[in-house]
């Protein structure tokens, strides 16, 4: 899996990430020496790197169709 950097477009998600991870290495991790800020901002800096939005794919939900939404019978022929 070869992904780059600067792939894709940074946008407004991937600065909020590096600025959480950026903020949890540097304030949170040096100053005040907490190992969990170092998993936080290593977590953070990795999505906002590479462009990822939740570890694993779980991010998205399966499409429900909302009450409104009309749904379309199809009539098929089954051919043997």
């Amino acid at each position: 899996m070869k992904q780059k950097i600067f792939h894709t477009p940074w946008h407004f998600m991937r600065w909020l990430r590096l600025g959480i991870a950026l903020y949890a290495l540097i304030n949170l991790f040096f100053v005040e020496f907490n190992i969990f800020f170092l998993l936080f901002g290593l977590l953070f800096l990795y999505q906002a790197l590479f462009d990822v939005g939740c570890v694993g794919g779980a991010c998205p939900t399966p499409y429900q169709p909302t009450k409104n939404e009309k749904t379309e019978t199809i009539n098929y022929q089954e051919i043997k």
